[in-house]
């Protein structure tokens, strides 16, 4: 079974996501984007179910003719307008270059037309730099894009937004780092040593996510884990 999803980092798919990786559902699960596309797939047969904007099947199922809901992953709108630092009013946005993706695009315009905005007219609404893969993240190229001075802003789920927001200078690695020259690869330790791995492929990772998430659900393992700093 095939099932796929249009963004990882998102509140409204993950309970797909949980749902595939911890073993409930059994099935396939990939990441097309943007969600018309998703929706698209399915129509074609390609997919055998979507998790996505439940408005968004709308843009392959004209009346719902060929598709139906079948239960709902999130509710309400989960999706938030994060602009730069200097900006605290919806009015603002005035002028501004926001990044918003297909499908979750409308909210965004019904949001600015309520408030007195033309979002033809007052606004550059237009896609995210770098998001032009159908494997691409949404929130985390959103989030670089504003970080690097492309857009002013984005709309984008309670996730992605967080991305964007919750950034501190120490997480940050300087120029120079070592981490950008590495390079991880197995194959000296399997020819001279003939170690091959436990955990391998597919079944290895999600055999290694169910292993993690255990292990942070013990009140005793998480009582070690620092989440309020940075480090190793």
């Amino acid at each position: 079974m095939r099932v796929a999803i249009p963004d990882l980092i998102s509140p409204s798919y993950f309970p797909l996501v949980a749902a595939v990786e911890l073993g409930f559902l059994k099935a396939d699960l990939e990441l097309l984007y943007p969600v018309t596309k998703t929706y698209e797939d399915l129509r074609e047969g390609r997919l055998d179910f979507v998790g996505g904007a439940a408005h968004a099947a709308l843009y392959a199922f004209k009346d719902w003719q060929g598709g139906r809901l079948l239960c709902a992953l999130a509710q309400h709108m989960y999706w938030f307008l994060v602009l730069r630092k200097g900006f605290t009013r919806l009015a603002d946005v005035k002028g501004l270059r926001i990044g918003a993706a297909p499908g979750p695009v409308d909210g965004l315009k019904q949001l600015l037309k309520r408030a007195g905005i033309d979002p033809a007219k007052d606004v550059q609404i237009g896609p995210v730099p770098g998001v032009i893969e159908k494997t691409a993240s949404f929130g985390l190229m959103a989030a670089k894009a504003l970080e690097d001075g492309k857009l002013d802003g984005f709309w984008a789920n309670g996730m992605g937004a967080e991305v964007a927001v919750r950034s501190a200078d120490e997480r940050l690695r300087p120029e120079a780092s070592e981490v950008e020259r590495l390079w991880a690869d197995n194959d000296k330790a399997r020819r001279l040593c003939g170690w091959t791995p436990e955990y391998a492929g597919v079944d290895g990772l999600r055999r290694g996510l169910r292993e993690t998430i255990a292990w942070f659900r013990e009140p005793e393992h998480l009582r070690r884990y620092k989440a309020d700093r940075y480090n190793i």
